[in-house]
């Protein structure tokens, strides 16, 4: 196993972990004992599912099926467990979704300049920590008030990832 294959793994495990975890915060959830535990689970769910997937399908039929291995799943997992509205959720995940794209957006600017796919997943797992503060520290709070305000809040925040996502998932994957 190569070094850009074990970091590609840790990338990959690191972007799920820190999108459940926005996710969730961007859904109004606190982080106590209760959803610490429900994200660990989901995330190791998600983990096992994906391994699965990627033995029996292949890489490239994983990467086609995540947002139903992954995002779908994750809203409803928001919805029932957490006790959040169906459109709060889906807003939550699809921002979720948009903030995960900073981290790739900064390995890009390494990519860019010094072509090595190993520096490319080094600052998107470097990112991440930081990035994940700032966003619990700053956004989170102001991101579920404005969703908590009543349901056209949440369509509207909603619609400018949804689009993103749409749009990424089309043309990447």
């Amino acid at each position: 196993m190569t070094t850009t294959h074990v970091l590609g793994i840790i990338n990959y495990e690191t972007v799920l972990l820190f999108g459940i975890i926005v996710s969730v915060a961007f859904a109004g959830v606190g982080m106590n004992r209760k959803s610490c535990l429900g994200v660990i689970f989901f995330f190791v769910l998600a983990t096992i599912l994906q391994l699965t997937l990627y033995s029996l399908l292949g890489k490239s039929t994983t990467t086609k099926l995540y947002p139903f291995v992954v995002h779908i799943p994750l809203i409803f997992f928001i919805t029932f467990y957490f006790k959040r509205p169906l459109l709060m959720s889906s807003a939550a995940v699809l921002a979720a979704y948009l903030c995960c794209q900073a981290r790739r957006w900064g390995g890009s600017i390494f990519l860019y300049f010094s072509q090595s796919q190993d520096l490319w997943f080094t600052v998107q797992i470097l990112l991440t920590l930081p990035l994940l503060y700032i966003l619990i520290r700053y956004v989170a709070g102001p991101v579920y008030n404005l969703m908590k305000q009543a349901k056209r809040s949440q369509l509207l925040f909603g619609l400018v990832p949804f689009f993103y996502y749409v749009f990424g998932y089309t043309t990447t994957v």
